[in-house]
C-alpha cells in the first residue's frame, strides 16, 4: 500500500505559517491527515494497531520519550553513523554541520535532500 503522507511536509508547512491561530489550524490538519494515513495503512485491523499520534510524537519529540532508552551513543559517534549510513562525503560542510553541531557556525540546516 502506497503510504502517501509525508511527516517533513507537514512540519514545513507548520514552520512557514505565522500566528499561533493558524500554526494550531495546520497542526490540527496535520494530526487529521496522519490519522487518516494511518486508517488507511490498517483498515481492518484497528484494534490491534490504534489510531494514535503518539508514535508521531516520538519522532518529533525525542528528548522526551522515556519509554524507549537513548539510544547509547554520544552525539559525535551518533553523527558519524549519520554520515557513514547517509554516504554523505566525511569532507563535506554537511557532515562538518552533523560533527560540529554546538558550534555557533554549524546550527545551520543541513541540506538532505542532495
Amino acid at each position: 500500500m502506497k503510504f502517501s503522507f509525508k511527516i517533513s511536509v507537514g512540519l514545513e508547512k507548520i514552520n512557514s505559517t505565522s500566528g499561533n491561530e493558524r500554526k494550531k489550524s495546520v497542526l490540527e490538519r496535520f494530526i487529521r491527515q496522519w490519522r487518516d494515513a494511518h486508517n488507511r495503512i490498517h483498515p481492518s485491523d484497528a484494534d490491534t494497531t490504534p489510531d494514535t499520534f503518539y508514535s508521531a510524537m516520538r519522532l518529533l519529540l525525542p528528548q522526551l520519550d522515556r519509554q524507549r532508552p537513548a539510544y547509547g551513543m554520544k552525539e559525535t559517534a551518533l553523527a558519524k553513523q549519520y554520515i557513514d549510513i547517509l554516504n554523505i562525503s566525511k569532507e563535506s560542510s554537511d557532515a562538518h554541520k552533523l560533527l560540529h553541531y554546538r558550534t555557533p557556525h554549524a546550527k545551520q540546516v543541513c541540506d538532505i535532500n542532495t
